[in-house]
């Protein structure tokens, strides 16, 4: 699996990261973004790409 972080621009107060990346055994790419709660822990906020082919393109 390949993943990579992406920079986020200045002033994004809800999202703490995101990150992309390729599944090599789900041949799907994948999105996530993550926030961070009150207590400091991570929650994803958005996760696709997560069933078998289901992101086929980085464009979908």
């Amino acid at each position: 699996m390949s993943r990579r972080e992406v920079p986020l621009k200045k002033g994004c107060t809800q999202i703490d990261r995101v990150v992309v990346g390729y599944d090599r055994p789900l041949e799907t790419f994948f999105a996530q973004a993550i926030a961070i709660d009150a207590d400091g822990e991570d929650v994803t906020v958005i996760w696709q790409g997560t069933y078998p082919g289901e992101l086929p393109t980085p464009r979908s």
